[in-house]
C-alpha cells in the first residue's frame, strides 16, 4: 500500500479523489447534513446526494449507497482481501453505486487496476460522475444478471467480483439461484475471488453460505459491521 505523498515522492501522480463539498457548504457540513440534490430514479426511486463532515454520501430514503456506512464496509472487505493476497488488477463490481470500493482500490492496493462498474440505474452513474468517484473506471448501464451470463459466455474473467447490489435492501434473487452459482464460479480467476455484501446477519445468510461452498473451494465471512454479513468465496 502507497500513500499519496509516496507517490508523489517517486513522480507517480496518485489517481483522482471523488469531489468534495467546498466552501460555506463544507464548512456547514460539519455542523449538521445539508442537501445538495435530489433526483427521482425510476429504478432506485428517490436519490439524494447530502453534504455531511466534509464529504458528499448518496442515500436512497432505505439504503446507504457510498461513502456512508457502506464506504467502511468496503474499506473493511477489501483490507481484509488485500491481507489474503487478492491481486485487485481487474475488478468486476457489479452495483457500483457512486464508486466507494473503486476508490479505495485505486487508492490504497492498486492505482493502475481495470475496473468495470455495472449498474442498472442509469441516474446513479450520472451522480457518480457528478459527486463521487469514477477516474479509470469503465461504467456501464447493464442488467446485472444479464452481464455475468455474457461475461461467462465470452470467457471473461476477474481477479475480484464484487457484489453490492440490492433492491432496497435485500439481494436481488437471481444471485442466489442454483443456476447462477456456476457462473459467479466462471467469471473468477484462479486464486480470484467473489465478494459478496448482503445486508443481512449471518443467521439470516447460512444457506446461502452453504450454496456457495458447492462451488468454491473456500468460503469465508466478515460479520465486523453490525447486522451485516459479506461472503468470500476463493476459487
Amino acid at each position: 500500500m502507497m500513500d499519496i505523498e509516496s507517490l508523489l515522492k517517486q513522480g507517480m501522480e496518485p489517481k483522482k479523489l471523488r469531489k468534495r463539498p467546498s466552501g460555506r457548504t463544507k464548512w456547514l457540513s460539519y455542523v449538521w447534513p445539508i442537501k445538495v440534490k435530489t433526483v427521482e430514479s425510476s429504478v432506485s426511486g428517490e436519490l439524494e446526494v447530502t453534504a455531511w463532515r466534509g464529504k458528499y454520501i448518496l442515500d436512497t430514503g432505505k439504503v446507504n449507497y457510498s461513502f456512508g456506512e457502506l464506504h467502511k464496509i468496503m474499506d473493511t472487505t477489501l483490507r481484509w482481501l488485500s491481507k489474503e493476497g487478492c491481486k485487485f488488477q481487474k475488478v468486476l463490481m457489479l452495483g457500483y453505486g457512486g464508486g466507494s470500493a473503486a476508490e479505495i482500490i485505486h487508492q490504497e492496493y492498486e492505482r493502475d487496476a481495470e475496473i468495470i462498474g455495472i449498474d442498472l440505474d442509469g441516474a446513479i452513474l450520472e451522480l457518480a460522475k457528478d459527486f463521487f468517484y469514477h477516474q479509470g473506471v469503465r461504467l456501464m448501464k447493464e442488467n446485472a444478471e444479464n452481464y455475468i451470463h455474457r461475461a461467462s459466455k465470452n470467457g471473461w474473467v476477474y481477479d475480484l467480483v464484487l457484489v453490492d447490489l440490492f433492491v432496497d435492501a435485500e439481494v436481488p434473487s437471481f444471485v442466489w439461484e442454483e443456476r447462477n452459482l456456476a457462473i459467479w464460479r466462471s467469471l473468477i480467476e484462479t486464486g480470484g475471488w467473489l465478494a459478496i455484501n448482503t445486508m443481512m446477519g449471518k443467521n439470516d445468510a447460512s444457506p446461502y453460505i452453504e450454496a456457495l461452498k458447492t462451488k468454491f473451494s473456500r468460503v469465508e465471512t466478515i460479520t465486523k459491521h453490525r447486522g451485516n454479513c459479506v461472503i468470500l468465496c476463493r476459487c
